[in-house]
């Protein structure tokens, strides 16, 4: 047990604090003082997804509303073979 736990402070050994990048910190306030910045991408990308659903819903609206009229095509064709047809006539 106590040769594991030397294995493990043996494999740390020689490992430094992580550093950040030059110029992060003044990269962080700056969006702190202008907010406003670099949300334009994402301004983008949620019209995208309320143009989307705005199209789905439409398109869906406009199908239901053809269903709900009995206006799919080739209807009255299929009216007029199974009204010729008469399975019991000789």
């Amino acid at each position: 047990m106590e040769e594991w736990k030397n294995q493990i402070l043996k494999s740390i050994e020689g490992i430094e604090r992580a550093q950040a990048p030059s110029g992060a910190f003044q990269g962080i306030k700056d969006r702190i003082t202008n907010p406003g910045a670099g949300t334009h991408e994402s301004d983008r990308f949620w019209i995208a997804v309320a143009a989307a659903i705005a199209f789905i819903l439409l398109s869906n609206g406009y199908f239901f509303h053809d269903y709900i009229q009995g206006s799919s095509p080739g209807q009255e064709t299929y009216t007029t073979l199974l009204s010729n047809y008469n399975l019991y006539e000789q």
